[in-house]
């Protein structure tokens, strides 16, 4: 392989190394849809669970809706 050859490899391979730890930060620092649709899920659980008080019947029923809005985001 020629010099410039080398030198193309090596600019390659540097600009990789630079370029891949950002594309990994910045990929972990957005939730996923399936993170967004579960914290959607928790926020109207909690509102929910709030409006039920202590009626069993609708925390039950608050539980059920959550558990069916989980297996949507999936």
């Amino acid at each position: 392989m020629s010099r410039s050859g080398w030198l193309m490899l090596a600019a390659l391979v540097a600009a990789l190394v630079v370029a891949l730890p950002r594309v990994s930060a910045t990929s972990e620092a957005q939730p996923t849809a399936d993170e967004q649709c579960v914290a959607q899920c928790d926020t109207r659980s909690d509102r929910c669970m709030a409006e039920a008080g202590a009626d069993e019947n609708k925390q039950q029923a608050c539980d059920d809706a959550y558990t069916e809005c989980l297996q949507q985001c999936r």
